[in-house]
């Protein structure tokens, strides 16, 4: 089975995960009303009220506001962490720690450049200190500049060879240089430390998948998920490799669970919904079966969302909405396995909507994400202008409709569509990026350069 790139890059970004690390430094609270230890393991735990106290009773105390910010830390409340690493640092300017625990904070807040130069203030106060190497290594790889992060991932293990969180980072620094022999050399020594640091079988799976060895894939993906059932990314892969091995229904399962988890954080379990118990109860409802098959069709499951429809059809001929739908679902199943049949039954239901109800605006634009998705552009640009008649302030609809004729090299209309989407969510890095390559088409390499700008600041990579 030929994989494309839209899904190599999917397999790619699963395999660039991080694995952050916490200098693992202990400090005694050793007051004479709160006689007690607090170290970095148990910061989880640690009570912000009782810190509150201590620091209420010593506001000088770097080490208070240290462990304070751990624990918000821990919490995800990363400003306020970033808040007491600061105050530790103030009182305290050769805390090492706090530097690489800062430096943590703003690399989840994605502000990798605060970040590195907090890893490299901790550097310094600390050439021994493997986890702030570990962690630049981590900022370096969100920055894609990865042989730096192999860099420093090679100084963490110098200094601390059983560190396996390094061998899981350098292992996708690997991944994304498309080196995958070197990524299962990597995530094979971390588990060998590690047996159960599920990132690294998630690395190593997404590894075996890009190599096309889908077996080992599937049991390291399956060992990922007994570890940690709530990351999408092993579901959706692993459910690659079932497609490629044709077990397409264990391959829609794993899809549903990976939009599920993504959605709203939670497995299927269809048996428990509501629209499965309506159709049980009331077994010629039309609308019982549309719902039933718009949860399936929302969670990724087309085969089922179509039977659902089809039955909905049967019990009401003119329903509208059930043929857009299963067009829709059609269509998904076609890119997802290539089977014509489903590619002409997707077109079939989208017209026959349109002629039970020209007036539900979706249809069009499910049609011309159909054309567009097809290369049909004359005929997508014409479903977005329908769909836009009833939605005039969809910023999508623009977006879309612009990217149609930008491969038109219609410049002009491609801008005025991407300036509206712009002018209606202004944070559409894409807009930014193709309107660019509009104005560079027609010249105006000025206005280019300053959309790319925005499109990059606006986290297009």
């Amino acid at each position: 089975m030929r994989m494309n790139k839209k899904l190599q890059r999917l397999l790619l970004s699963s395999l660039a995960v991080g694995a952050v690390t916490f200098t693992p430094v202990i400090y005694n609270f050793d007051g004479s009303q709160f006689p007690v230890v607090v170290s970095v393991a148990h910061a989880e735990d640690a009570n912000i009220e009782y810190l509150n106290k201590i620091i209420q009773q010593n506001p000088n105390y770097a080490e208070a506001y240290y462990n304070r910010g751990i624990a918000y830390d821990k919490m995800k409340e990363y400003d306020k962490a970033i808040a007491d690493y600061s105050m530790a640092i103030q009182l305290n300017p050769s805390f090492a720690a706090a530097y690489n625990n800062r430096g943590n904070a703003y690399e989840n807040l994605q502000k990798y450049d605060l970040a590195i130069a907090d890893f490299n203030m901790a550097i310094q106060l600390d050439p021994n200190d493997e986890y702030a190497y570990n962690n630049r290594a981590i900022a370096y790889k969100h920055m894609e500049d990865y042989e730096k992060a192999i860099t420093d991932c090679n100084m963490a293990i110098q200094l601390n060879p059983n560190l396996a969180e390094a061998y899981v980072n350098r292992a996708s620094a690997y991944a994304m240089l498309k080196n995958n022999n070197q990524v299962i050399v990597d995530t094979s020594k971390a588990i060998q430390l590690n047996p159960n640091l599920a990132k690294a079988y998630t690395v190593r799976g997404g590894a075996y998948a890009l190599l096309k060895n889908y077996n080992q894939a599937i049991e390291d993906l399956s060992k990922a998920i007994q570890l940690d059932p709530n990351n999408p990314d092993n579901y959706y892969v692993r459910g690659y490799c079932y497609k490629a091995l044709g077990n397409y229904e264990k391959a829609q399962e794993d899809a549903m669970n990976s939009v599920l988890l993504k959605k709203y954080n939670i497995k299927a379990d269809y048996k428990n919904t509501k629209e499965y118990t309506m159709t049980q109860q009331n077994p010629n409802d039309a609308e019982a079966y549309y719902n039933r098959g718009n949860t399936y069709k929302n969670t990724g499951d087309f085969y089922k969302a179509i039977v659902d429809y089809d039955m909905a059809i049967q019990l009401n001929p003119n329903y509208a909405e059930a043929y857009s739908n299963r067009g829709w679902a059609y269509y998904k199943r076609y890119t997802s396995y290539y089977k014509d049949e489903d590619y002409d039954k997707a077109i079939a239901d989208f017209n026959k909507a349109i002629q039970l109800n020209p007036d539900y605006a979706e249809t069009y634009y499910n049609r011309a994400l159909f054309y567009y998705d097809s290369r049909d552009y004359e005929k997508a640009i014409a479903d977005y202008s329908r769909f836009i008649q009833f939605n005039p302030n969809n910023a999508n609809a623009y977006k879309e409709r612009g990217y149609a004729h930008y491969y038109l090299q219609n410049y002009k209309q491609a801008i005025d569509d991407l300036s509206k989407a712009i002018q209606l969510n202004s944070n559409i890095a894409g807009a930014y990026q193709v309107r660019g390559l509009c104005y560079q088409a027609l010249g105006d390499t000025t206005k280019a350069k300053s959309d790319f700008s925005k499109a990059k600041k606006k986290g297009l990579r």
